[in-house]
């Protein structure tokens, strides 16, 4: 019951139910007006709620032991859901993906030249490996796969981070992680340095 929880945490979940109505109302209405199955319609989470203390989370989901470093993080997914026309090819993909893996899967689907567009991610739907790279609420340099979860260090030393094996749940050897390390900071220097130098301009040309 909400009185077993913190104030902050209770509203939250009083929020998420409101949510949940709101979004179930609003693909009815399309539903109803003939909008929903001749469209694409796709939902996504922005980042994970803020403020609350483990404490919430290990009774909520009843977990066997407190939230570690790496547990925590693991509470930070958000969804993305994907609805075809008619509902058609329904199904969950169990792979580990990112914001930046939202366009390329949706130039897919669209059946748009994605030989014309930039991007670092790629297809979830046509890709047996996941990956995706952290920063804001991890160091620079954090990543996840379907495998391992990789938390850098605040120092950038690569040596320096710890590598978890996220089918136990347990740590595991950092060499299992040294590739992902530098495709994951390689992804954040390059988008920094299109930001940075406004380089769109330039690099979009090159496609069209």
């Amino acid at each position: 019951t909400p009185k077993e929880f913190s104030p902050i945490f209770s509203d939250y979940l009083q929020a998420q139910h409101y949510q949940d109505k709101a979004l179930g109302e609003f693909i009815e209405n399309l539903r109803q007006q003939g909008i929903l199955d001749k469209s694409l319609l796709v939902i996504y989470g922005d980042h994970f709620g803020s403020g609350f203390v483990p404490q919430d989370f290990e009774k909520l989901l009843n977990l066997p032991q407190p939230l570690n470093e790496y547990t925590s993080k693991e509470l930070n997914k958000v969804p993305l859901l994907i609805r075809l026309p008619g509902g058609t090819a329904a199904g969950v993909k169990h792979i580990s993906g990112g914001q930046m893996d939202l366009l390329p899967t949706l130039i897919n689907l669209l059946g748009l030249d994605k030989s014309k567009s930039l991007y670092f991610g790629q297809d979830l739907l046509n890709s047996k490996d996941g990956f995706s790279a952290f920063r804001f609420y991890s160091p620079d340099g954090t990543f996840a796969t379907n495998e391992v979860f990789y938390l850098a260090a605040k120092d950038g030393v690569f040596e320096h981070g710890t590598a978890y094996d996220r089918k136990t749940g347990q740590k595991t050897d950092l060499e299992r992680c040294r590739d992902g390390f530098r495709r994951a900071t390689w992804q954040l220097n390059m988008s920094d340095l299109i930001l940075e130098t406004n380089g769109l301009p330039q690099l979009l040309p090159k496609i069209h």
